[in-house]
């Protein structure tokens, strides 16, 4: 397993060398909102060193593939790193989208309880869920104890 996983990251490395293109490596940089200040810190290049590198006519000897690989491993890994999924606490979020109507009745009713609609709409669901669990124990227990009687007691 590892060797295959290593053998995939490097036909993914030679790929990136032979399809990217130090143009494109700003272009990349915007796309995940990064700056030269966080390459040079993940790079280990000095700031004078990446601006050669990335400079249009900049010095060929710096421009090298293996500063090509370098800068777009770093890339790569801030992509992935982006790509993570959300923390813990917006995992149990969902979104509902009303209609125009039915957001103005909801907007009403938080301003009546002087509540956003957030708020509102939260504090509902939970008292609905609260009256639905309250009723299933009230049902629980009205019912006939008789119907709980074992076999052995026949």
């Amino acid at each position: 397993m590892t060797f295959c996983y290593f053998l995939l990251r490097k036909i993914k490395i030679l790929y990136l060398i032979q399809t990217m293109t130090f143009e494109e490596i700003p272009i990349r940089m915007l796309q995940l909102g990064v700056d030269r200040e966080w390459i040079v810190k993940q790079c280990d290049y000095a700031p004078g060193t990446l601006a050669a590198i990335l400079a249009p006519k900049g010095n060929l000897k710096h421009k090298t593939d293996k500063a090509l690989r370098r800068i777009w491993e770093a890339l790569d890994r801030e992509a992935e790193r982006q790509m993570k999924p959300a923390p813990q606490e917006f995992r149990n979020t969902f979104i509902i989208r009303p209609t125009a109507d039915e957001f103005t009745n909801w907007n009403q009713a938080s301003l009546a309880e002087g509540l956003t609609v957030e708020q509102w709409a939260l504090t509902t669901l939970d008292r609905a869920a609260k009256e639905h669990y309250s009723k299933r124990i009230s049902l629980v227990a009205a019912e006939e104890p008789s119907l709980y009687k074992t076999n052995s007691q026949s």
